[in-house]
């Protein structure tokens, strides 16, 4: 490997999942325009139509993106983790500013990689391996922005609020039995903000879905859901 001219953007992009499969000289090749950003647990990453011309990879932490709807109120599209890509993604040009109506926040101390965006897509040219793992991974996550916001147009606040749960129970779960017990705590304004309700009816319909038996809390206020009678109302 040859002299790494800029070693803060070599490793900040060394951990990326979607370019773990580079070889070390590769990853050099693209952090010659990478830095690293920090944020603050609540610090806005950027504001609608900011992240053009920036794509952001998370090294550490957690980001929300999300969007404000009637009245200010947030509705989280997304959360993502260590290793995936936001901002200014998109491969294909668009007429429209590129992630408009979209914030991203950081919901806990994060670490990013800053790219360029026309290096970025300089660099996809040369390598249109990591173009498809991108646009594999990005269409997957379109998806399941879709199924949200079918949620929130289609359904309930009962059933949008077991779907929530459902989904978290993938990404925090642990299967005890027939229950699963999400090893995250999340406030009941946090709830809210991905079901698109207020905390009020959001805070009511978990007390409905306690007395159910659809969900129980353990002692230290873990959300156990009841796999089998979610499964079969869903």
């Amino acid at each position: 490997m040859e002299h790494i001219d800029n070693i803060e953007g070599f490793f900040c992009l060394k951990c990326i999942k979607v370019l773990q499969d580079l070889t070390d000289d590769e990853i050099m090749e693209m952090s010659a325009g990478t830095h690293e950003k920090k944020y603050s647990t609540g610090e806005l990453i950027y504001v609608p139509a900011e992240s053009q011309g920036q794509v952001f990879f998370l090294r550490e932490g957690e980001v929300d993106i999300y969007q404000k709807g009637a009245h200010g109120k947030k509705f989280i599209i997304d959360t993502l983790e260590p290793g995936d890509m936001f901002g200014d993604v998109n491969l294909v040009p668009r007429s429209t500013d590129v992630g408009a109506g979209h914030f991203a926040r950081a919901s806990s101390d994060v670490r990013v990689c800053v790219v360029d965006k026309i290096e970025f897509m300089d660099y996809l040219q040369r390598k249109p391996q990591v173009a498809f793992r991108i646009i594999e991974e990005l269409s997957s996550r379109l998806a399941l922005s879709e199924s949200k916001v079918r949620d929130l147009a289609l359904h309930n606040v009962t059933v949008r609020l077991l779907n929530v749960l459902h989904r978290l129970s993938h990404k925090y779960g642990e299967d005890v039995g027939n229950k699963t017990v999400i090893r995250k705590r999340f406030t009941h304004e946090e709830l809210s903000d991905r079901v698109g309700a207020t905390r009020e009816t959001v805070t009511k319909v978990l007390k409905e879905l306690e007395e159910k038996e659809f969900l129980r809390y353990d002692d230290d206020r873990n959300i156990i859901l009841n796999r089998d009678k979610i499964g079969s109302s869903l």
